[in-house]
């Protein structure tokens, strides 16, 4: 089931696409709270008027990490996107459809409850 998933080849069903949109929830949320951990821990004690605050090397490091983890959620989230939709038999542009706001959300809707289709589209993206 949790096969190649960040390759942008194939099809998933509503059952993967659901496990697939939590796992990227859980994972966005999880670096988000790090990263405001580390950036509380490091600025939000210490921190005097007047003086420039300051990374530590470690605190920099969480932060380039959790940065790359959230990068990869968001490739591993798209490309999910992309296979839902050749499954449904919608092109591939239809992603952009996620940069706008309110719509995107009855798009991931539209994703999560639509019917797979036996004919599968060629995607320009594929």
């Amino acid at each position: 089931m949790f096969e190649l998933k960040f390759n942008l080849k194939g099809t998933i069903n509503r059952k993967e696409f659901l496990l697939s949109m939590i796992l990227s929830i859980i994972n966005f949320i999880v670096c988000l709270a790090i990263s405001i951990i580390d950036l509380f821990i490091h600025f939000g004690g210490d921190y005097k008027p007047g003086t420039t605050p300051s990374l530590s090397f470690w605190g920099g490091i969480i932060l380039f990490i959790t940065t790359v983890m959230i990068l990869i959620t968001l490739w591993y989230f798209l490309a999910q996107c992309m296979k839902r939709l050749r499954d449904i038999s919608l092109s591939g542009l239809w992603l952009l459809v996620l940069v706008v706001p309110i719509a995107n959300i009855f798009l991931l809707v539209y994703l999560l409850f639509a019917k797979s289709t036996d004919n599968t589209q060629k995607d320009i993206f594929a």
